[in-house]
């Protein structure tokens, strides 16, 4: 990975951002995020990068990092990076890189510019409308900067059922030798699970591998409950990498999700990267009728490079 002109300041706070190739969505289901966050916490291990602050949206990923020099800060991403779109291809039936690369990053100088950028990542799925409130969205991972099971009851393990226990004990096992989750455990579990206890692995997945600074980000703000004041007040910005926005609302493609399995035709929502560009188009006519997405969201999540152009017919206001 080639980084010549890439402005960097050693230890600086730098705010990466990365999107897919032609735009395609990057999370379809909660395995998809957590098998990343598993890559991304034990690579940064592996590269000595201090990760401050992540947000993980449904077509791009944000991260505010710091590292001693350019090259751990690029082995970093360029190695979760590739290890993430072998999965992600091999769950989905497809080929080839799936970012864009080389990855966008800026160096946020002085305490200001960092809180500013910190507050911007935290917002991000406030802004597409994934939630009301920043700490409500499980992905920015902001939540648990006070809670090590912000999103669920505590595990009781005289309670636990025997799949719970075995997929905790699987989890440290993998953690401490490190390893990431695949997509082959975590859909077996949360196939066998409550959803209760779904909800409680997942909040034990992440605590157990995030090697997230919590403590650091919340420097900058004095305590948490000064840095959620900042978050309610603010959207934060960040000037320094273009970021392209389609729709308005990213709340849909977990909608267009929920529609594709309703048919009925697909064990696994990732089946549809791989279809054939006929079947695509029929989903793409389907979901523009039936969820108020754009046809640009709609190319995205169906993986089609090119959104149709149509002059006649009913969406042929909305397309042409």
């Amino acid at each position: 990975m080639k980084d010549l002109k890439r402005r960097f300041v050693p230890g600086c706070i730098h705010h990466c951002y990365q999107n897919t190739i032609n735009g395609g969505l990057l999370f379809y289901s909660i395995s998809d995020y957590l098998v990343l966050f598993t890559i991304i916490n034990l690579a940064a291990e592996r590269y000595d990068v201090k990760i401050v602050k992540m947000c993980f949206m449904p077509d791009h990923l944000h991260g505010a990092y710091a590292a001693a020099c350019l090259k751990n800060l690029s082995l970093f991403v360029g190695y979760y990076t590739s290890e993430y779109a072998v999965e992600f291809n091999d769950v989905c039936g497809r080929r080839g890189p799936l970012f864009n690369s080389p990855f966008g990053s800026a160096p946020k100088v002085g305490a200001k510019k960092v809180r500013t950028n910190l507050i911007y990542l935290d917002n991000n799925p406030v802004e597409r409308k994934l939630v009301m409130k920043a700490e409500d969205y499980r992905w920015n991972f902001l939540a648990y900067s006070i809670s090590d099971h912000p999103f669920s009851a505590p595990v009781l393990m005289r309670k636990a059922s025997q799949t719970m226990k075995n997929a905790m004990s699987v989890v440290r096992y993998l953690r401490n030798q490190k390893r990431p989750l695949t997509y082959r455990l975590l859909q077996n579990w949360f196939t066998n699970l409550s959803k209760e206890e779904s909800l409680q692995l997942v909040d034990f997945i992440i605590t157990t591998y995030s090697v997230i600074d919590y403590a650091e980000a919340i420097k900058y703000f004095g305590s948490y409950e000064s840095m959620l004041i900042s978050v309610h007040a603010n959207t934060g910005s960040e000037y320094d990498i273009k970021e392209t926005f389609v729709g308005r609302n990213d709340s849909y493609y977990a909608r267009m999700a929920a529609q594709v399995l309703k048919t009925g035709r697909y064990a696994d929502i990732h089946e549809i990267v791989s279809l054939d560009m006929a079947s695509k188009m029929d989903l793409f006519y389907t979901l523009l009728d039936t969820v108020p997405a754009t046809p640009q969201q709609v190319a995205k999540f169906l993986h089609v490079d090119k959104v149709p152009v149509i002059k006649s017919g009913p969406f042929a206001k909305l397309i042409g």
